[in-house]
């Protein structure tokens, strides 16, 4: 018998609950198609639920061996829309409590609590950010959180304004994905906070689709942080590289140069 990776099972399910509900998830088409944006999207027939996309599918699989290494079991998720990323992370972690907050979209609430339906611990609450963190950190988790997922409000000052507050109950082997970074130009927030808190890693994963970025409180395992290092090439290099690919190899200010013909 063929031993299904728990992975795949995880994304067959995802299907599945959308599927049961009516929904599917379109978005993160290969960019020759020349999609603008790479985001996931919640699809009812051919009504866009919201105009929000959500997690990517590689960002997905980037997260997944980081959720199973650390096993975070107290999960807030601040922005929740129409529930990927929430469900995904559900799956993920079935046995830890997760609980997602959402302001606007009212009906992603509704519909996210149909999607969680039959796992323990998972909640999704009309709530505010940052104003109702606190709260909500002392309600659920008894001030205690070993992972956040950042997708609400992309602005620079609500991303600092929301690590202020719950940095204060993160877990000594913690971790808080900010999703959208670059997409979103975050970038400001993100280096503010890397030079302000020394006791942290943090790293932009710029081999993300829409760069997602990554806090951990301690460092983990050699093998996770080789991992991490591979999807988040240094902003300078990145960048001449980008230029150099861009220029279909032509010669430049970048330092990279195309090897001679026959390549060996």
């Amino acid at each position: 018998m063929i031993k299904i990776p728990q992975i795949t099972l995880i994304f067959s399910e995802l299907y599945n609950r959308y599927k049961k509900l009516g929904l599917e998830i379109y978005g993160c088409y290969s960019p020759y198609l020349k999609v603008k944006k790479p985001s996931n999207y919640v699809v009812k027939q051919k009504q866009l639920m919201c105009t929000s996309g959500g997690i990517t599918n590689d960002e997905m699989f980037i997260m997944y061996p980081i959720l199973l290494t650390l096993k975070p079991k107290n999960i807030l998720i601040i922005g929740n829309a129409y529930g990927l990323s929430t469900l995904f992370i559900s799956l993920s972690l079935k046995n830890s409590k997760v609980v997602a907050l959402e302001k606007y979209r009212t009906n992603g609430i509704s519909f996210t609590k149909k999607l969680l339906k039959g796992m323990k611990n998972k909640y999704v609450i009309k709530g505010s950010t940052p104003e109702d963190l606190e709260k909500i950190i002392n309600k659920y988790f008894n001030n205690k959180l070993d992972m956040v997922f950042v997708d609400a409000v992309h602005t620079n000052d609500y991303q600092t304004k929301e690590f202020l507050i719950y940095e204060k109950y993160l877990s000594k082997y913690s971790v808080v994905f900010f999703h959208d970074v670059i997409s979103c130009n975050l970038l400001k927030s993100f280096n503010l906070l890397k030079k302000k808190y020394k006791n942290y890693s943090f790293k932009l994963l710029n081999k993300s689709s829409n760069g997602i970025a990554i806090c951990t409180k301690k460092k983990s395992s050699k093998i996770l942080e080789n991992f991490l290092n591979y999807f988040s090439t240094e902003e300078l290099k990145a960048s001449k590289f980008i230029k150099f690919i861009n220029n279909k190899h032509k010669k430049g200010n970048t330092g990279y140069f195309t090897p001679k013909h026959p390549q060996l």
